[in-house]
């Protein structure tokens, strides 16, 4: 039991401080929702652009099963 879980103990810290005010609500991951689920996209290289040109600096859901490809596209254009 705790008063403040890990995932939002980050987030309070931040908006109860003098930086409140330069926060930006904004997502940082990529993530592609299937229609009518609760369940994102399995990210396969057909989304490679999609994700290059979104400025994010996460993404969800890979599954190497499914398409390896993408992960080593991703982590070979790194610095591109």
């Amino acid at each position: 039991m705790t008063n403040c879980a890990d995932e939002i103990f980050l987030q309070t810290m931040l908006y109860n401080s003098p930086m409140k005010n330069e926060i930006k609500n904004e997502l940082l991951w990529y993530v592609k929702w299937e229609k009518n689920t609760s369940s994102p996209y399995i990210i396969t290289l057909d989304f490679y652009d999609e994700i290059k040109n979104s400025g994010k600096l996460f993404a969800r859901k890979f599954d190497i099963n499914k398409d390896w490809a993408i992960v080593e596209k991703l982590e070979k254009n790194l610095s591109n």
